[in-house]
């Protein structure tokens, strides 16, 4: 039998082989003569062992004729040899291509913004033919380089041809922030980031995944302070399944350059006044608007005509009967008595509007432009109303100049102590076996004595329910997420009160509210933390100027 098995060991399956001309074909179908060489094969079976006279295999079967026998066992034979070369064949073809890329398509990640119309957008690079390989490169100086035949279909079927590759790298917390990028504290590990991307891969706007024996190189462009050490940093990607951070492998590190200083940082040069008007701007988005008074002002003049309210979305919040005032000195009666053709009204800034009127005279258009405000008429119940928005915008307005104050004296402080950080460029050298989201970094524990109790309030003291917080530490360069899955104005968090933090929070409602720490009242165990609502934010500059340190 041993003999038997080992024959598999010579057999020489060839693909694709020459066809056979007639004379060696009729050469092969003499049955005749395979089937004595079949006979003669049948003595020289091997007895088993102790009883010469029985056969290894003892098979029962009707007697067959023996015609039937000799070109039977002939068409078995030929037959098992196809199927023998079917199968090998077969699997032979299955081989080629690696398999389909299971585990890749479960992972397909899609980051959910916390701000759906505002994160950092994909920049789109094209393999020109996926079945040669190249090398591509990203405007931060960072590559990736992509071998021959990278890429399979969902089939696992290589792909040829051209494949869009969309990329795009994560450099702070803004931009992990916007793009939504898992950092739960303790769930997900609290990494810290040196250097962070996404990338994925389509064609014709499908997705296609890396070969089961494929991977890119990766040259990822980051940056760190001077003297931050480098040899404990790993390479971490994003597990949708686990919903976790998955250790890949060291990160290869190397330094490059000493680059500029951080531009967050305002020059020694300015004034007291300069400062303030910095801090101002950057803090104007939360500055609270001033009530409109009732009643016309002896110094106005009041426009009244029929609006369309549907045609001007920006007047939606005043009531049906709107009336606008101008000041008199902007405006003469000639004005009341022309028949204009057509008139708009656009938005200025809060409460300020822009009256364009049109008309043609002699084949001449002419407009006329006014600055017009709305008019709230003096009623007893419009007079108490507006007393009691004015009175709460003076606490407003107050707790407002204290945050600007504290902020400039903090300002100040920080550009007479502070030495100004030096930053130092590096690539993370890494290999991805898959298309997601990857993080080149290390895990940094928040100590048990960093947890809190935490309150939030808006400026005028009143509690404000929360449902997730965001946090970012400077002085570890951290960022991390707390949710609150009771949607309360109570948590207990993480928080090293000794580092230079930002803190911000999401409501139910999807409104942005950022802290002043500063401003945290403290008593025992119990940290209160003053928040003021963002307001409508409609850019990546927006968010920059209230979570930059």
């Amino acid at each position: 039998m041993k003999d038997i098995m080992n024959m598999k060991d010579k057999y020489n399956i060839k693909v694709n082989p020459p066809e056979l001309n007639s004379e060696q074909i009729s050469k092969h179908q003499d049955f005749d003569s395979l089937f004595a060489k079949f006979q003669e094969s049948t003595k020289s079976l091997p007895e088993e062992k102790g009883n010469k006279n029985t056969p290894l295999y003892a098979i029962s079967s009707p007697k067959l004729p023996s015609w039937m026998l000799k070109y039977g066992i002939g068409s078995i034979v030929a037959i098992a040899a196809s199927v023998l070369i079917i199968f090998m064949l077969e699997h032979m073809i299955d081989s080629v291509d690696g398999g389909i890329p299971t585990t890749q398509i479960e992972e397909q990640l899609a980051l959910l913004a916390p701000i759906a119309d505002v994160q950092k957008s994909y920049s789109h690079m094209i393999v020109n033919l996926a079945e040669k390989g190249e090398t591509l490169e990203y405007h931060s100086g960072s590559k990736i380089i992509v071998p021959p035949s990278a890429f399979v279909d969902e089939q696992g079927i290589t792909v040829v041809g051209k494949v869009e590759i969309q990329y795009r790298e994560f450099n702070d917390h803004v931009d992990m922030f916007l793009a939504g990028v898992p950092k739960e504290l303790d769930k997900h590990q609290n990494l810290q980031s040196v250097g962070m991307m996404e990338i994925k891969g389509f064609q014709n706007g499908k997705p296609v995944y890396l070969g089961m024996d494929k991977t890119l190189d990766v040259e990822l462009k980051g940056k760190i302070i001077a003297d931050f050490p480098t040899s404990d940093l790993d390479v971490f990607v994003y597990s949708k399944q686990k919903d976790n951070w998955i250790y890949s492998a060291d990160d290869q590190v190397e330094i490059i350059a000493e680059l500029a200083e951080d531009k967050n940082i305002i020059n020694h040069s300015l004034s007291d006044a300069e400062i303030l008007a910095k801090v101002e701007t950057s803090m104007s988005i939360s500055k609270p608007d001033k009530p409109i008074n009732v009643g016309i002002p002896e110094n106005m003049q009041v426009f009244n005509f029929q609006i369309n309210k549907a045609d001007f979305p920006a007047l939606a919040q005043y009531d049906e009967d709107i009336e606008f005032i101008v000041d008199k000195t902007k405006v003469d009666d000639a004005v009341f008595e022309i028949e204009w053709n057509s008139m708009d009204i656009k938005e200025k800034a809060k409460n300020v509007f822009e009256l364009a009127l049109s008309r043609v005279e002699n084949e001449e258009k002419i407009i006329a432009k006014y600055e017009i405000y709305p008019a709230i008429s003096a009623t007893e119940v419009a007079k108490k109303a507006y007393i009691k928005e004015y009175e709460e915008y003076k606490t407003k307005l107050q707790q407002w100049q204290n945050d600007v104050d504290a902020t400039v004296a903090q300002m100040k402080l920080d550009l007479e102590n502070i030495v100004q950080p030096k930053w130092t460029g590096i690539i993370n050298r890494f290999t991805i076996h898959r298309f997601g989201l990857w993080n080149c970094g290390k895990t940094v524990e928040m100590e048990s004595e960093h947890l809190i109790n935490a309150r939030f309030v808006n400026q005028i003291g009143d509690a404000i329910a929360i449902n997730q917080l965001f946090i970012t530490n400077k002085n570890n360069q951290l960022y991390y997420s707390i949710p609150n899955s009771e949607n309360s104005a109570d948590a207990s968090i993480k928080y090293d009160d000794e580092a230079k933090n930002i803190l911000w929070a999401l409501t139910e409602e999807n409104e942005l509210l950022v802290a002043n720490t500063k401003d945290t009242d403290r008593e025992e165990e119990k940290f209160t933390f003053r928040l003021h609502s963002a307001g409508i934010i409609n850019s990546e500059e927006d968010v920059r100027k209230l979570l930059t340190f």
